[in-house]
Order: structure tokens, then sequence, then C-alpha cells
């Protein structure tokens, strides 16, 4: 596995967490996120109220009253 997967990552501990992401992900059938854990994060904290507003991929949204102005597309970000 480290050898055939070797373009995975710099260490072993990096292939090897690869090889398990991508198998949990077949068995599943989730799709695979490659966010960063910051932008998981600062959408998360828009989604529960904590701030206003947030930009991803050079777009901005705002939540007004509640209610977001425009929405993200939200299974790219999970």
């Amino acid at each position: 596995m480290l050898k055939r997967h070797s373009d995975k990552g710099e260490s072993e501990w990096e292939i090897y967490a690869w090889c398990v992401r991508d198998a949990m992900a077949k068995a599943s059938g989730l799709k695979l996120c490659n966010r960063s854990i910051r932008e998981r994060l600062l959408y998360e904290n828009f989604m529960k109220g904590k701030v206003n507003q947030i930009e991803i991929d050079g777009k901005a949204f705002s939540a007004n009253d509640n209610k977001v102005v425009e929405d993200p597309i939200t299974e790219t970000l999970l």
C-alpha cells in the first residue's frame, strides 16, 4: 500500500490516512471533500449563526434575519 500510493503523501502516516479515507468513502458512497478545515469551520460558524457573513471561493454570503441572502452549495463544503 505504501509503495503503491506513495504519490498520496510524503510520510507513511499521510499515505495510510489517504488510503483509509478513500476506502471509507468508497464503502459508504459519500463524496470526498477537499476543503480546508479553516473553510469548514467558517461555514459551520455561519450555519450556527455565530457570524453573519462568509466568503467562499471569492463569493460572499450573508444572513439577514436568519435568512441566507445567497445560498452556498453545501455538498461541496461538508
